[in-house]
């Protein structure tokens, strides 16, 4: 097992824990794995969104 540095405090520990012991910092590998996650969260309200628009255009009766 390699060790890694924590960006946050310096200090060194294992590479196999997502977070550093000392100041709960996550590791490079684990805040990109957080990141796709909301990356794909935000995608999906998004088309949510969209979808949710254009129904109510269609639905919402209109002044004629």
């Amino acid at each position: 097992m390699n060790e890694i540095q924590c960006r946050h405090c310096g200090h060194r520990f294992d590479d196999s824990q997502i977070r550093c012991p000392h100041c709960r910092t996550p590791t490079p590998a684990e805040q990109e794995r957080l990141a796709a996650g909301a990356k794909k969260r935000f995608l999906y309200a998004f088309v949510g969104l969209i979808v949710f628009a254009t129904l109510m255009i269609l639905i919402l009766p209109r002044d004629s």
